[in-house]
């Protein structure tokens, strides 16, 4: 290694060392918000365990601490919750995804309360079925009629963005085929008028089914967690340019003139 350098000497650069001083300690930055995304994370994931093995609280009491929360937070997500109303199957939204792999719809039904509960129609995640029972009419054994009670987890508007909007298809409301769990958007093409409520929904837990579709609890609680590979590959960054700024510092010896 001496032997390498033998013929070169250190001479600090101002601008090269200034400029790897603010992208080192940029990179350093990231890595460290990285590892602590990945600790609130870790602990997000911790919680919805926790809150999903509880016994479920009525809606009321869940919506209540719900609309006094900041878009940021969601302390509620995954909340157990039960409620009891009956169904309007006429107005349902289908919502195209995979179960096992297998293509076909997540049934979201207007869900009305016994008592108004919220600003907006309660839309409930029944479950899912296979593309050739999309429509009622192929699943009418699956209808729930008269008051029942439902019991599911209370669950967000999913927002699409970045990357995962671009390549999302356009949702088709007059095929009535959905690709964003979006219950503002079914309300909107029900009614023909615009709004933002509700920003939430309730996927059940399909106990309270009478046939085989649609096939209810299917929550998949599932977190992007690659934290830790962001850190390291910020942190490998940092590392790097160090290096290219020390080999930089290094230039070779002028020998004296003869």
């Amino acid at each position: 290694m001496s032997a390498l350098f033998s013929d070169r000497h250190f001479k600090l650069q101002p601008i090269a060392t200034v400029a790897m001083v603010i992208g080192f300690a940029i990179l350093i930055g990231l890595g460290s918000w990285q590892l602590q995304r990945r600790a609130w994370k870790n602990d997000l994931l911790q919680t919805v365990s926790e809150r999903m093995d509880k016994a479920p609280i009525p809606l009321a009491s869940a919506l209540g601490r719900a609309f006094e929360e900041t878009p940021t937070s969601y302390p509620m997500r995954y909340v157990p919750v039960t409620i009891t109303g009956r169904y309007d199957h006429a107005n349902e939204a289908h919502l195209f995804g995979t179960l096992e792999g297998k293509p076909g719809y997540y049934i979201f039904t207007p869900f009305i309360p016994q008592h108004d509960l919220a600003k907006g129609p309660i839309y409930i995640n029944r479950g899912f079925v296979p593309q050739k029972l999309k429509n009622a009419q192929a699943r009418i054994a699956g209808q729930m009629t008269g008051e029942i009670t439902v019991e599911g987890l209370f669950r967000y508007t999913e927002q699409r963005r970045g990357v995962a909007a671009w390549f999302t298809p356009v949702d088709q409301p007059e095929e009535n085929i959905w690709y964003t769990r979006d219950p503002a958007r079914f309300s909107a093409a029900r009614t023909g008028q615009a709004t933002n409520e509700p920003r939430w929904y309730i996927d059940s837990f399909g106990k309270e089914n009478d046939g085989d579709v649609p096939e209810g609890g299917t929550t998949r609680v599932t977190f992007n967690n690659r934290h830790m590979e962001y850190a390291l590959t910020w942190f490998g960054l940092a590392a790097t340019l160090l290096g290219v700024w020390f080999a930089f510092s290094f230039r070779r010896k002028i020998p004296p003139a003869s």
